[in-house]
Parts: C-alpha cells; sequence; structure tokens
C-alpha cells in the first residue's frame, strides 16, 4: 500500500494532522525496521453507506464517487486488502461481496441506485458482519465503516448490532457528514471515538481516503509490531 498524504486536511477526531499521519507511518517503518517485523497490509473492509432521503440524488452521488475514490490506493488482492459495501436506508437495498480487484469495486458501487428513504443502520451493521464473516480470513483485521448524514431510525437496535460487531473483533468506524450531533454515531465505534466529521462534501473523499488508509495501517501494522515487538501502541 502506498500513503499519500496531499491535502490540508486534519483528521480531528482522531487528533492526527496530515503531519501527525506522515510521523506515525515513519514511526512504524522505523519500528518494523528495528524489530524486523514484515508489516503486510491485509484488511477486510465494508463501507456501510446510508441511502437515507435527507441526502438527495446529488449529493449521494458525490458519496458514491467519494467511496470509490478512497481506495484508489489500496492494494487489492485475495492475500492483501478486501472490499465490500451494504447501501441501506429502510432495508438493506444493495450489496457488494469483499472485492479482491478494485475496478470490481468501483464498477459495482457505481451500479447502487439512490433508495431515498430512512436511515436503519442496525440492519446495515448485521449485513456488514455476515459479509466479513462469509469467507473470513484469519489473523485479518475486519472494519466497518459506516458513512452517514443522520441518526438511526431504531438506536436500540444499532446500539445492539454494533455491539455484537466489536464483541466478534470488528472495528468500527464512523464517518458523519453534516452531522448536528454525533454522539451516537460515536458511541457505535470502537472506543467511542474513531470518527470524523466532513462539514464540506467536497473535502469527503480526501478525509475518507486518509481515514481508511490509517486504519487498514493501525489494524494490521501496529498490531503485527505489538504481538511480534511487544510494543503497545494505541491510535
Amino acid at each position: 500500500m502506498v500513503f499519500s498524504f496531499t491535502s490540508r486536511v486534519q483528521v480531528d477526531r482522531m487528533g492526527l494532522s496530515r503531519g501527525a499521519s506522515c510521523l506515525l507511518l515513519l514511526w512504524l517503518m522505523t519500528i518494523s525496521h528495528q524489530q524486523d517485523v514484515t508489516c503486510r497490509f491485509t484488511a477486510d473492509l465494508v463501507f456501510l453507506i446510508d441511502g437515507s432521503n435527507s441526502w438527495g440524488q446529488r449529493n449521494f452521488d458525490r458519496i458514491i464517487a467519494g467511496v470509490a475514490g478512497a481506495v484508489d490506493s489500496l492494494t487489492f488482492g485475495p492475500n492483501d486488502v478486501r472490499v465490500g459495501a451494504v447501501l441501506f436506508s429502510s432495508n438493506v437495498e444493495d450489496v457488494l461481496d469483499l472485492q479482491t480487484n478494485a475496478t470490481d469495486f468501483q464498477q459495482g458501487l457505481m451500479s447502487f441506485d439512490y433508495p431515498d428513504e430512512t436511515t436503519y443502520t442496525n440492519l446495515a451493521i448485521e449485513k456488514g458482519i455476515e459479509l466479513l464473516f462469509r469467507n473470513p480470513r484469519e489473523n485479518v483485521a475486519k472494519i466497518l465503516v459506516i458513512v452517514t448524514d443522520g441518526a438511526s431510525m431504531s438506536p436500540e437496535q444499532t446500539a445492539y448490532q454494533a455491539a455484537v460487531a466489536r464483541s466478534r473483533g470488528i472495528e468500527i468506524l464512523g464517518v458523519g457528514i453534516g452531522l448536528d450531533n454525533t454522539t451516537e454515531l460515536a458511541s457505535l465505534t470502537t472506543g467511542g471515538n474513531q470518527i470524523i466529521e466532513v462539514d464540506i462534501l467536497t473535502e469527503f473523499a480526501e478525509q475518507l481516503r486518509i481515514f481508511t488508509n490509517l486504519a487498514i495501517l493501525s489494524s494490521s501494522c501496529v498490531k503485527e509490531i505489538v504481538k511480534q515487538g511487544m510494543w503497545k501502541f494505541e491510535i
């Protein structure tokens, strides 16, 4: 995987600016070299994409394009990164199984139709768990990224499904777009704080790209360093 941090965007909720992100990467490379640790960037990642009526068609199209662009720098493959997606609204509207080819993922994503209904995030998390464990790989990070602009219609069920996911070792991240209140979204995530807020849609693709890269970096490389080198590092 190639990391390229080219924007001035700050990933506020993770406390990582572009410079801090680069320092984190350099730190990992240095420690990996000193400890003779090989960090292979592997993960199974599923985007849970809100298709509710608050977007409008134009903004929904921009969200889909942003998610498609966020994976450009990932190394897809059966032994590298696999990426899938769930489109949700009142129901699970569309599902893209874990893909081992970036073009296949992006083309599948672009075929999603805007459902223009409500926000049942619990159904998306449940489906995301199913995808991640359909053909699981051992010792590979499993990540759900919730992309939403509003609260779920069933908060209790959503909290329950998130707890189930976390109990099964799935890392949950949140991307809140134009949210007035991020409390619920943050509470769903690993540690209750793995969230970024995006106020301007033109910044969405770049912020999501950085966030996704860092998630895979921290889930694969840091864990390998901790396991082999007895280091403790938390983002």
